[in-house]
């Protein structure tokens, strides 16, 4: 009776550890006593008469007949879900390190910055601008000033040479002038004497007519 308890305990065993006995056929009676002797040390190490022969009544079986055990894996555990309100709820980077307030801050003193850097460059600027404007008006003023003084150098040469044309041209004039009055005073004398010499001739011939 405590055998067969103890052989129903070791059916138990092997039961509750997913055990399958599966045949198979080994090369020689030699190798399945060994297995047989691995198998009952494993699952019995307290050496029992009843087991023991139990055992070895596998051992002297036939190949065909011998099992070996091979222990079936268990299901793997499925990963726990986190529920999305705690998800939802728990801190992100930019909660955590104010990321998006630092980057606006950062913006605006960048803004700021620039701004102030090109009223600097504007301000520093001017005076490049107005010495470039009075250069570029001194530069003109010399240069009128010399235009005028060639101009009133060129004028005092060529004044006397036109002085001396416009005296020449009405001295001409005058000259033309007076020698065509002279000319006309001459025709007038002569066409007075032609018309006395022709009043003179017809007197005469009236006088002579009435004679």
């Amino acid at each position: 009776d405590i055998n067969q308890g103890r052989g129903l305990q070791v059916t138990q065993n092997i039961k509750d550890s997913h055990v399958t006995l599966t045949p198979v056929h080994p090369d020689s009676p030699q190798e399945s006593s060994s297995v047989s002797s691995f198998v009952t040390s494993m699952l019995n190490p307290i050496s029992d008469a009843g087991v023991e022969s139990i055992f070895t009544t596998a051992s002297s079986m036939t190949p065909s007949t011998i099992a070996t055990i091979t222990t079936t894996r268990d299901a793997p555990i499925p990963p726990t879900t986190i529920p999305s309100i705690i998800l939802k709820n728990l801190p992100t980077f930019n909660s955590s390190f104010r990321f998006d307030e630092r980057l606006r801050s950062l913006e605006t003193t960048f803004s700021e910055y620039r701004q102030t850097n090109l009223f600097v460059d504007v301000v520093s600027a001017i005076p490049g601008i107005v010495h470039q404007y009075m250069t570029q008006q001194m530069t003109e003023a010399v240069r009128e000033g010399q235009v005028k003084s060639q101009v009133k150098e060129q004028v005092s040469r060529i004044l006397p040479r036109i002085k001396e044309s416009v005296n020449a041209t009405l001295e001409a004039e005058v000259l033309t002038r007076s020698s065509h009055s002279s000319r006309t005073s001459y025709a007038i004398a002569a066409d007075l004497s032609k018309m006395e010499l022709k009043k003179i001739l017809i007197e005469k011939i009236e006088v002579n007519k009435s004679i």
